[in-house]
């Protein structure tokens, strides 16, 4: 989970990749009759107020996700730049790479993409924003080997996600970013490179002005001036605030509430 997903009156859902049934069923259990069980009753002290409300969100959820969902478009009529079934893991020689890619992310964009395809169905979700974690980054070592398997699933993922977002019909409608905890050091430490402060995203988007870069290249030397120390830890020009509170100025947030927001 992450603040940006986090409101006055709701908070994230969170599922695995290919889930379609959030509860198993197979012992008898029902979605329906959990949503009865946890009713509203007017005796109801404020915590069971909150966790049968949330338990009846759950149920509701339960049957979107194994109905509707579960029968969405699964875009595999559309192919990736390697002639596959688009949101399909490539294999290791496609890829020209030792070792293939986990494709965990690329499959959590297949489900976003189909759940994005299912808000637009008459099911009245708005301003949905979806967060898909990708680990992996923290390279200390060995950074060669790695870092190319995990930029391949990166961009497979933006351009997979992009280009069923293309196929809706709602390109200026979505807007894909990425985020990241921390950057790594320009200098390596003989296999790798260790924490570090500033870093680079990418913004995606029918809407977007692309094309540009926003900000300030830094001085690339070590130890320079916009170097922390001697191992290359940039000092960022933006901050991740600025960048988050540009995003939420697309989904309509008055700049005068931008300050009380972040």
């Amino acid at each position: 989970t992450n603040r940006l997903m986090t409101g006055n009156f709701n908070s994230p859902v969170v599922i695995s990749p290919g889930t379609t049934q959030l509860f198993a069923t197979g012992r008898g259990f029902s979605p329906a009759g959990f949503g009865e069980l946890n009713a509203a009753s007017a005796g109801d002290p404020a915590l069971f107020r909150v966790l049968k409300a949330r338990n009846r969100a759950a149920a509701v959820l339960s049957d979107l996700i194994s109905t509707d969902f579960a029968g969405t478009n699964d875009f595999s009529h559309l192919l990736d730049p390697y002639d596959n079934p688009l949101f399909s893991t490539p294999e290791p020689e496609q890829l020209e790479l030792e070792r293939g890619i986990g494709g965990r992310t690329l499959r959590a964009a297949k489900d976003v993409a189909r759940m994005i395809a299912l808000g637009r169905n008459g099911l009245g979700l708005q301003r949905q924003i979806f967060f898909i974690g990708m680990g992996g980054f923290d390279t200390h070592g060995p950074q060669a080997t790695d870092h190319p398997r995990l930029l391949r699933e990166l961009s497979l993922t933006l351009g997979s996600l992009q280009q069923a977002v293309d196929s809706l019909g709602i390109a200026d409608e979505v807007t894909l970013c990425t985020l990241t905890d921390f950057g790594r050091t320009l200098g390596n430490n003989g296999t790798g490179t260790d924490h570090a402060w500033a870093g680079h995203n990418l913004v995606v988007g029918g809407a977007v002005n692309g094309g540009q870069m926003i900000g300030r290249m830094p001085d690339l030397r070590l130890g320079g001036e916009d170097d922390t120390s001697s191992k290359g830890r940039m000092i960022p020009g933006l901050a991740i605030d600025q960048y988050l509170a540009t995003l939420t100025s697309w989904f309509g947030l008055a700049d005068s509430d931008a300050a009380q927001l972040f």
